[in-house]
């Protein structure tokens, strides 16, 4: 018998849920990971009761949140969590008794898991889907190394600390078939695992993640924000007053992290509903979905095969920068729709303004 554990976000417990009928052939824990996940105990609770899993696990980090001021920047807290095995494993607070963890994803919190783990000689595998394709791809998978596991591993190495590195391709795993072609020209090493259609499992995950015709997002025009220094930060609020100011029908789908306060904007208020979960209760392909470069963009295409309007806003706010791996990935997702004219790239603050009066028509 095998005993796992599942290094999840709620985002990727939905995909756990898709693979465990083709993928786990034994008991297996999932242990969820919540850097930004609220309610985690009724979550868990629900999960139980659905019988998803044999146990779930919540870690919390509260502790560590409390202990560092507000404004040190969240990439600075993980890679001070890199660098403490102790800090680490106080902040697990759970015996790694698995026989093979599964990492979902590359975000730099699950990176920091997998690495420990590694570092406890566990089997490690790694699943990757939709999420993470612009920032969290390396450069094993034919896409440029991110800048933050560079400093990461160079820091490591100065340390005395041992490199982790990626598992072989034996154990590197992909549950959207698509992706295989779009990203890595149909690599035939890396694995696919075959996954239930999300919509034929739509009841279990609105009961867990308690999605209710409340939450559904009507307005046309939804703008994905980020978390940016100072002088970005001002920008962003000056293109969300505008988009507020030019589309009636417009509402603010917040960071978790971002705790900046926007006046007279809407607000999407049940953040603690994962965007997946909103995709698949709302029809978007009419939608304009607005963004700097956020990976939820490229969900409704890699996940639902829909097509809303995208609108990337990079070239505002990074002028005159180097963006190959963010331009590479926007130029996959155009190529994947089948309206190409539906991914729109502004190149100033005027031609946002024409776009969007071109949006009402």
């Amino acid at each position: 018998m095998v005993n796992y554990y599942v290094c999840a976000t709620p985002y990727h417990i939905i995909n756990s849920i898709l693979i465990r009928n083709n993928y786990f052939d034994a008991d297996y824990n999932i242990m969820l990971l919540t850097e930004n996940c609220r309610n985690a105990d009724q979550l868990l609770g629900l999960m139980e009761q659905e019988n998803i899993f044999d146990e779930c696990i919540y870690i919390d980090d509260s502790i560590l949140k409390k202990t560092e001021a507000s404004f040190v920047k969240h990439y600075k807290k993980l890679l001070k969590r890199f660098l403490n095995a102790s800090l680490i494993d106080e902040f697990l607070k759970v015996k790694t008794a698995a026989d093979r963890i599964i990492v979902f994803s590359f975000t730099m919190f699950n990176t920091l898991v997998q690495s420990r783990f590694a570092e406890m000689k566990n089997d490690v595998e790694i699943c990757v889907g939709e999420d993470g394709i612009r920032d969290y791809i390396y450069k094993d998978f034919g896409i440029s190394e991110p800048i933050w596991f560079k400093i990461i591993k160079l820091i490591r190495k100065c340390s005395g600390h041992p490199l982790i590195t990626l598992p072989s391709n034996d154990k590197r795993f992909l549950y959207r078939p698509q992706l295989r072609e779009i990203l890595y020209g149909d690599n035939k090493a890396i694995n696919i695992i075959k996954s239930s259609d999300i919509r034929s499992n739509i009841g279990i995950i609105n009961r867990i993640f308690r999605f209710s015709p409340e939450a559904d997002i009507k307005e046309k025009y939804i703008y994905f924000d980020s978390i940016y220094d100072v002088g970005l930060m001002k920008l962003q609020k000056q293109i969300i007053s505008e988009l507020n100011r030019r589309c009636d029908d417009f509402i603010l789908k917040q960071h978790p992290r971002n705790l900046d306060r926007y006046e007279g904007v809407r607000v999407y208020k049940y953040s603690y509903i994962p965007w997946e979960v909103i995709c698949v209760n709302c029809d978007l392909n009419e939608k304009v979905l607005i963004t700097v470069n956020s990976n939820a963009c490229f969900s409704p295409k890699f996940m639902l095969d829909c097509e809303p309007k995208v609108i990337f806003l990079y070239k505002l706010f990074f002028k005159g920068r180097q963006l190959a791996d963010t331009e590479k990935l926007i130029r996959l997702l155009k190529e994947s729709y089948v309206d190409k004219k539906k991914i729109i790239i502004p190149g100033s603050l005027d031609e946002l303004k024409i776009i969007l009066e071109e949006c009402k028509r």
